[in-house]
């Protein structure tokens, strides 16, 4: 009978005593650990605090930009303008030179396009309208500041037909990285090896995505980085 109770009782402290050896021991190495002081940061992984910071810092300054020199029409590429009689439609309303009101639409994916197109270089804006006019549109559709310089109707070349002209020097000799996104045919004629020619957009199809393909001719370009644009631009 003695026996038998011993071994209940053998039973019962031998795993209690290998507990507070096992116990023993955890205390040991978290005492050794908090001697070492705080683990080394890996170089692979960020905090939660740095990773917030960099997600509230601007993504195109972090963005290592790419060196084409693009230069965006305005009207009926980016935006289209009409005499306004009511606003209930229009992305916002302008005041053109003769004092009256003019609705304008941005083009489908216009936000999108501007904050990426930028990541692809320096973004120009060149117009045959005018400053007052130009200026007004692009505070409107780009208060971040995407688009880097602005040219107007005075920049413009007068044909021998009397029509204006846009001419691409007074932005850039650069013609190995100049990259043009414009409607119209006459730019297309004279920087044909340049240019992404759109089809004109006056306000309907919203379902337009021309901005959308823009932008994946200029992530080919981005990626492949050419020396020079007119051999690969379709």
């Amino acid at each position: 009978m003695l026996y038998y109770s011993w071994k209940c009782v053998e039973g019962i402290l031998v795993p209690l005593v290998a507990s507070f050896g096992l116990l023993g021991h955890c205390l040991r190495k978290v005492k050794r650990r908090c001697r070492r002081g705080p683990p080394e940061p890996s170089p692979f992984k960020r905090t939660l605090n740095e990773t917030t910071l960099d997600d509230s810092r601007d993504s195109v300054s972090d963005f290592e930009k790419g060196d084409l020199i693009i230069v965006l029409d305005l009207d009926q590429t980016l935006v289209h303008a009409q005499q306004a009689i009511d606003d209930a439609d229009a992305s916002f309303v302008v005041v053109s030179g003769d004092s009256s009101s003019l609705k304008v639409f941005k083009r489908p994916y216009l936000d999108k396009f501007l904050a990426e197109v930028s990541k692809h270089g320096e973004v120009h804006v060149y117009t045959a309208s005018t400053r007052q006019y130009a200026d007004q549109v692009l505070d409107q559709i780009d208060p971040r500041g995407y688009v880097t310089g602005r040219y107007y109707r005075e920049h413009c070349v007068v044909g021998k037909d009397g029509q204006l002209t846009k001419s691409m020097d007074v932005i850039t000799k650069n013609l190995q990285k100049l990259v043009v996104i414009d409607d119209s045919e006459q730019v297309y004629q004279r920087y044909r090896e340049n240019t992404i020619h759109v089809e004109p957009w006056t306000g309907g199809l919203r379902k337009d995505i021309w901005l959308k393909e823009c932008l994946k001719i200029l992530n080919q370009l981005r990626y492949s980085n050419p020396k020079d644009v007119r051999k690969v631009l379709p």
